[in-house]
C-alpha cells in the first residue's frame, strides 16, 4: 500500500527499525495527513491529537492501547494488524466516532 509515515525524530533516532520512516515538520503535516495511529495509552491519545491545536479539525485517530486504563484506546495493540489492514483496504468499512475536543 502506498503509506507514508511519519514519526518523531526523537524516535527515529533511537530506533533503527525506523530509519526508512520519514520525521513529521509540524508546519506541513497538517495538512499532509489523513490519519493517525497511536500505539501508546490515553495520553499517547491526547498528545498526538494536540499536535493539530488550532487546525480546523483533528484527523481520523486509531488508537491501540498500551497503557493501564485505555479509556480512549478502543483497540488492543496486538490487533493492530488486522485492525490497519481493515481500515486502509479498498471500500472496506471504515468507522468515525465523533469526538469533542477539550
Amino acid at each position: 500500500k502506498n503509506i507514508t509515515v511519519y514519526i518523531e525524530s526523537a524516535v527515529r533516532e533511537k530506533e533503527s527499525e525506523f530509519a526508512s520512516f520519514s520525521v513529521f515538520n509540524m508546519a506541513t503535516i497538517k495538512n499532509e495527513v489523513d490519519f493517525i495511529v497511536v500505539l501508546g495509552g490515553d495520553g499517547t491519545l491526547l498528545w498526538a491529537t494536540s499536535l493539530f491545536q488550532g487546525a480546523m479539525c483533528v484527523p481520523p485517530v486509531i488508537s491501540f492501547g498500551g497503557g493501564s486504563l485505555g479509556f480512549l484506546t478502543p483497540f488492543d495493540l496486538n490487533e493492530y494488524k488486522p485492525v490497519l489492514s481493515e481500515f486502509t483496504s479498498t471500500g472496506g468499512p471504515h468507522w468515525v466516532n465523533i469526538r469533542m475536543r477539550l
